[in-house]
């Protein structure tokens, strides 16, 4: 068994990756969480991400580090059923230790679905401690040629906007502003990807991500301002942005939200959205 580590992975890597993912939704009847557009599109640099575990030329275990704030880097990972108990998911995280210390986090923050039980155990024996929870949720988009009014616009956001939409993201999720300019800086252009920033009376309160997979659309980091919240313009912003996508005939909307946040959840919710997946996350 051997862990090799990567700062970016290859076209052949990502379908490495990628069959062993599916192979693992199939048996588990679950996926697992995983980060796939940051994964598809890191740059090269000093620090490595990626965990590949391979077992006689075969990839058995992917890791992924994810820094979204600052002091806990997030890891997704997945092992091959056939080897589970094997202590694959051990020596992939004990191979990301010298890779941990230069991003300087204080600790690991491991999401883990609600049903794959025996996940849920290994992270205990690992000391790991619930935090939160969080909920895939789904739309069947209808066709719709509403004209509602809106008191919040939406403007499309361009490169000169990463700075404010660093600003929000912190704001909103505590997390690192020069790691989300990176972020942002490469989103803005990614075809298939469409950023907005929401106005109104000619300030900026709030922002929209939404990237495109065929017919269906991933809402992401969707954010208002604190002193913003509350006030019916994260709906009207949530609205307006299905209609656009309805226009541009897509299918299906996927979003995620945490567990406590219901205000949120009742506004997806009576938006049209349905819980597909729910996951746990714990901290070590």
């Amino acid at each position: 068994m051997i862990v090799k580590k990567y700062s970016q992975l290859d076209k052949k890597l990502l379908e490495e990756v990628n069959v062993l993912y599916n192979t693992c939704e199939v048996f588990d009847k679950h996926p697992s969480k995983m980060y796939w557009p940051i994964v598809q599109q890191r740059q090269i640099q000093k620090l490595s991400c990626d965990f590949l575990c391979y077992e006689s030329n075969q990839l058995i275990g992917y890791l992924g580090l994810f820094a979204f704030s600052y002091d806990s880097i997030e890891v997704c990972a997945f092992v091959h059923p056939e080897h589970r108990q094997n202590g694959v998911f051990i020596r992939c995280l004990m191979a990301t230790q010298s890779e941990r210390e230069k991003w300087g986090a204080s600790s690991l923050t491991l999401p883990c679905h609600q049903n794959a039980i025996p996940a849920c155990k290994v992270l205990q024996k690992l000391s790991a401690r619930y935090v939160y929870s969080e909920y895939a949720l789904s739309l069947v988009l209808p066709k719709s040629d509403e004209k509602e009014k809106f008191e919040v616009g939406l403007t499309p956001a361009g490169i000169e906007d990463v700075d404010i939409l660093a600003q929000i993201d912190h704001a909103c999720f505590n997390t690192d502003m020069q790691r989300m300019r990176e972020c942002f800086t490469h989103t803005i252009a990614d075809s298939n990807r469409a950023t907005w920033l929401a106005v109104r009376d000619d300030t900026v309160i709030g922002k929209m991500h939404v990237r495109m997979e065929n017919e269906s659309a991933i809402i992401h980091d969707f954010a208002i301002l604190p002193k913003y919240q509350g006030k019916g313009f994260g709906t009207q912003v949530l609205k307006q942005t299905l209609l656009a996508l309805s226009k541009n005939n897509v299918a299906r909307v996927e979003m995620e939200v945490s567990a406590t946040n219901k205000k949120a959840l009742n506004i997806y919710q009576r938006c049209g959205f349905d819980i597909k997946n729910a996951f746990d996350f714990w901290r070590v």
